[in-house]
């Protein structure tokens, strides 16, 4: 174990160039944004819940959506990495 403010003494393997194609890039993004594609193209299930509201809670999502994403452009310009979110 290590102390509080004593680092690993190991160093990060660094990213290798071209190690995802297209292919592996679409595939985990639709993996990633498939729950949310499910309901976006499905209305008549959150409908019930929602109720005449439904067309606003699209909104707020979508206003949900857009601060996530400038977040996450934001970090990536100063953190740029393959870990997504998962930054060292």
């Amino acid at each position: 174990m290590t102390a509080g403010n004593e680092r690993p003494s190991h160093s990060p393997t660094p990213l290798r160039a071209n190690a995802i194609g297209l292919g592996g890039a679409v595939i985990m993004s639709a993996a990633i944004m498939g729950p949310a594609v499910s309901t976006f193209f499905n209305p008549q299930f959150s409908t019930p819940f929602a109720g005449a509201a439904t067309p606003f809670v699209y909104f707020a999502c979508l206003v949900a959506m857009l601060i996530t994403a400038s977040g996450v452009m934001a970090m990536a310009a100063r953190l740029p990495s393959a870990g997504a979110f998962y930054t060292t």
